[in-house]
C-alpha cells in the first residue's frame, strides 16, 4: 500500500524549527511519507509564527495556500500547530474553518494521533498538554542545510520585556539537563553535524532554573570536547548576563564561534526602561567594549525595535549616535509590532506606523555604510568557510564563523564546494553585507 504523504511549512524561528523536526520525525517514524511538494501530500501541516504581526501575516497566507489545495480535493487534512494557535485557537478556529485541527506548542508529540484520526475521518481535537520540553529522545527530521543542526536548550522565558508576547505563549523559562543536550549534540556530530546553534529565548539563562547559576559556559567547554564538531554557535544572549566567566568559555574554546548575538533592542535609557529592560547607551557600550576586549575579532550582532511607545526624535537620535559608536559587524532592525495581551500594547504615545517604518530605514542606511566598511576590512583575509550549497555561475554560498545562517550576509565563493564541507578561502570583494572570495 502506498504510504500517506505529508507536506509542512514551518515558519518562525529555529526554536520553532526543531518543533517541526520534532513533529516530521514522529510522522516519518509512524510510517508517513514525507513530501516537499504539496500539491501531492494528502495530509498538509503548517507550523506558525504568532511573535509579531508580520509573522502573523506570513503564517495565516501560509495556512490559506494550504486550505486552496485541500478545496481542490488535493489533500484530504489540514492541521495548523506552533505559536499562532497557541495565541489565538478560538479565534482561528472561527475564522479557519477549513481547518481540520489546532495544535499549541505543547501539543507537538500528539501529531501523530491527530493526523490518524483525521485520515479515518473523526472529528480531531488535541487534548490540551502541559508544559512540553523537548527531550533530545524524540526522532528528529532535520531541515536544516548540509552539516548544520539546531540545539534547542530551553523552553519559554522570564524576561519581562513589555513588548514580547513569548513567556504568555511558550510558558516560564525551562531548562533541559545538561547530560541531555550533550548526549544529543554527540548523537547529531555522529550523524554528519558540524555547526551547531544553540538556541533559547536566552541562551545565556540557560540552566539558571536547574542548577542556580548559568551552565551555559560549562555546556560550551563540554561540546567543545566533541571530535567531530567544527563551529558551535550560540545564540540570544541577554545584555546583563554576558559575564566574564562566558566571555572567558567563549575565548579559550576552539569550535566556539567568536560571534556574540546580543539583542539590545534601543539605546535610550528611557526606552530601555519602558521595554521592561533597562540600561542605558554608555552601559552598554562598556558591556561592547569589554566583549571586544575578552575575544579579539569577535563578530557582534544586535537587534534594535524603533517607533516603540514613547520614542521621541531625541531617543532616536540617541540610538542613531550609538549606532555609529558601537560599530557593530550585524544589526536587524524592526519597526515595533503592537501585540494583544502585552504591557506596551496599553502604552500611551503609540507612534505612527509610517513613522516608525522611516526611522528603520534611516538607521539601516546609517548600518549599511558600517556594514561595508567593516565588510572591506576583511578583503584580502583568509578564513574557513562553510558551504551551503551552489550559487551562481558554477559558484557556491558559503559562510565563515562571522555569518549565522539566514540572519547575516553571506560569502559568494567562486568555486564549487559541496553543501556541508569546509575549506580555507581568501575575501576577494566586499559588498553592503556580503562577501566574495575564491578557494585559497
Amino acid at each position: 500500500m502506498e504510504k500517506v504523504k505529508i507536506a509542512f511549512a514551518s515558519l518562525g524561528c529555529a526554536k520553532n524549527q526543531v518543533d517541526s523536526e520534532v513533529m516530521m520525525g514522529l510522522l516519518e517514524q509512524a510510517g508517513y511519507q514525507l513530501t516537499d511538494n504539496p500539491s501531492e501530500a494528502q495530509v498538509l501541516v503548517v507550523n506558525t509564527c504568532g511573535f509579531i504581526d508580520d509573522a502573523k501575516e506570513e503564517s495565516i497566507a501560509q495556512i490559506l495556500e494550504f486550505a486552496a489545495l485541500k478545496e481542490e480535493g488535493r489533500a484530504h487534512a489540514l492541521v495548523v500547530t506552533g505559536c499562532l494557535s497557541q495565541r489565538y485557537p478560538k479565534e482561528l478556529a472561527e475564522e479557519l474553518p477549513e481547518v481540520d485541527c489546532f495544535l499549541g506548542v505543547n501539543e507537538v508529540p500528539q501529531i501523530v494521533q491527530v493526523v490518524e484520526g483525521l485520515l479515518a475521518g473523526k472529528k480531531v481535537q488535541a487534548q490540551a498538554a502541559g508544559s512540553y520540553l523537548y527531550t533530545g529522545q524524540e526522532p528528529r527530521r532535520l531541515i536544516t542545510p548540509p552539516g548544520t543542526a539546531i540545539v534547542k536548550l530551553a523552553e519559554g522565558c522570564n524576561n519581562c520585556c513589555t513588548y514580547c508576547a513569548i513567556p504568555s505563549i511558550r510558558g516560564p523559562y525551562r531548562s533541559r539537563p545538561l547530560e541531555q543536550i550533550l548526549s544529543e549534540a554527540q548523537r547529531l556530530a555522529k550523524e554528519g553535524a558540524r555547526e551547531l546553534l544553540l538556541v533559547a529565548q536566552d541562551t545565556s539563562f540557560y540552566g539558571t532554573d536547574l542548577y542556580g547559576k548559568s551552565q551555559l559556559p560549562e555546556l560550551l567547554r563540554q561540546l567543545d570536547k566533541i571530535s567531530e564538531l567544527v563551529w558551535i554557535r550560540p545564540l540570544y544572549f541577554y545584555p546583563t548576563r554576558i559575564t566574564t566567566e562566558l566571555l572567558e568559555a567563549i575565548a579559550s574554546t576552539d569550535k566556539v564561534c567568536k560571534y556574540i548575538d546580543l539583542p539590545l533592542q534601543h539605546a535610550s535609557k528611557k526606552v530601555l526602561a519602558q521595554m521592561g529592560r533597562g540600561g542605558t547607551a554608555e552601559g552598554l557600550l562598556e558591556k561592547i567594549a569589554t566583549i571586544r576586549a575578552a575575544i579579539p575579532n569577535v563578530t557582534l550582532r544586535s537587534t534594535f525595535i524603533v517607533g516603540f511607545p514613547g520614542e521621541e526624535d531625541e531617543d532616536f537620535q540617541e540610538l542613531m549616535s550609538f549606532i555609529e559608536a558601537a560599530q557593530l559587524e550585524r544589526v536587524g532592525v524592526f519597526p515595533y509590532s503592537r501585540e494583544d495581551g502585552t504591557v506596551a500594547a496599553n502604552l500611551a504615545s503609540q507612534v505612527p506606523r509610517e513613522l516608525a517604518l522611516e526611522r528603520a530605514e534611516e538607521l539601516m542606511r546609517l548600518q549599511r555604510s558600517i556594514s561595508r566598511r567593516k565588510n572591506q576590512q576583511r578583503v584580502g583575509s583568509e578564513v574557513l568557510v562553510m558551504s551551503e550549497g551552489a550559487g551562481e555561475e558554477g559558484g557556491s554560498i558559503v559562510r565563515s564563523e562571522a555569518e549565522a545562517p539566514e540572519v547575516d550576509g553571506v560569502i559568494f565563493l567562486k568555486e564549487k564546494l559541496p553543501a556541508g564541507h569546509f575549506a580555507t578561502a581568501r575575501i576577494t570583494e566586499a559588498y553592503d553585507y556580503d562577501l566574495a572570495a575564491h578557494l585559497v
